[in-house]
């Protein structure tokens, strides 16, 4: 999956010894990652409508849940507790979504659009690694 070239400028201004860490090579992380940093003013913008405090917050917590969860996945040596945080980074992937939809009510869809496409994309991502974690776990005999 190619990069845009607004997250690649964005990959740039992170200092070598964060992008060190083996995690960055994750994709989804990375993405994850932008998708957070660039929710920040989207939420601060969202703040001044009218119940737009209630979207700001839960959008940013959701958006941020991401990366936080995959980082605690990938550092995790059972395959079983690798899957449960990406899946648990899947399902704030999906609360992040709904949250923007909820946003897309309030400002205009250029400031949304972009962000939006940037979760589907860590989505996809996060659905291929689980599939592989749960290829991982040892079958279960079909009869008892």
């Amino acid at each position: 999956m190619k990069t845009s070239a607004e997250v690649e400028a964005w990959l740039a201004t992170i200092p070598t010894d964060e992008s060190a860490d083996p995690v960055w090579r994750l994709q989804a992380y990375r993405l994850a990652r932008f998708a957070a940093a660039r929710t920040w003013p989207i939420a601060g913008r969202l703040r001044v409508a009218p119940l737009g405090r209630t979207v700001a917050d839960q959008l940013w917590r959701s958006t941020t849940a991401i990366p936080s969860d995959i980082a605690e996945g990938f550092s995790r040596s059972s395959a079983p507790d690798r899957l449960r945080f990406f899946e648990y980074a899947l399902g704030s992937t999906r609360e992040s979504l709904c949250w923007y939809a909820a946003a897309h009510l309030v400002l205009p869809s250029t400031q949304v659009t972009s962000p939006i496409s940037e979760l589907r994309s860590t989505r996809n991502l996060l659905l291929k690694m689980i599939a592989s974690q749960r290829a991982r776990l040892p079958r279960k005999p079909a009869f008892g």
